[in-house]
């Protein structure tokens, strides 16, 4: 999985429940499921947030038919992040983008990426996010209930 290489370092995470029924074709049985998407920026294909959030939406409608469908709440609609994450818990929002520092919040290992000069290039911190060590950041998520899809960033603090 790449990186998307826009916003602030992000993750991308959708509830776990939202991931089975994709996965496994058990929105294929409704006549429509629709999933709410929270975040706290622009509702704007120029800001990244809005961006990510418009392609997967037309990604997961245009893949599954229309059968899935992606409602949007920007501009912290739905609260802010900390308030996304807890809706994630609880099923209230099925899908996210947060910062590494809100997450860190419910799962410190996260809190690791905000350490500065971590990595030395943008393509040694493409390469961890990208990698086991990143897959392996992903799988603790589940421990609180939400299936993360992936990681985001725009810059990191590197050693020269």
């Amino acid at each position: 999985m790449k990186s998307i290489r826009t916003g602030s370092i992000v993750v991308a995470i959708v509830c776990a429940v939202c991931a089975f029924f994709l996965l496994t074709g058990a929105a294929y049985a409704a006549d429509e499921i629709v999933l709410r998407f929270a975040w706290t920026t622009a509702d704007s294909r120029d800001d990244p947030y809005g961006n990510s959030a418009y392609i997967f939406k037309d990604l997961i409608e245009e893949r599954t038919k229309g059968r899935v469908a992606i409602k949007l709440f920007p501009n912290a609609m739905l609260g802010g992040e900390r308030d996304a994450i807890e809706g994630l818990t609880l099923g209230t929002i099925d899908l996210s983008i947060n910062t590494n520092a809100n997450v860190g919040t419910f799962v410190q290992d996260f809190q690791v990426f905000d350490l500065p000069f971590l990595f030395s290039t943008a393509e040694a911190a493409y390469s961890v996010l990208d990698g086991p060590i990143g897959q392996g950041m992903m799988k603790k998520l589940s421990d609180i209930g939400i299936k993360g899809l992936g990681f985001s960033e725009g810059g990191f603090r590197m050693t020269l």
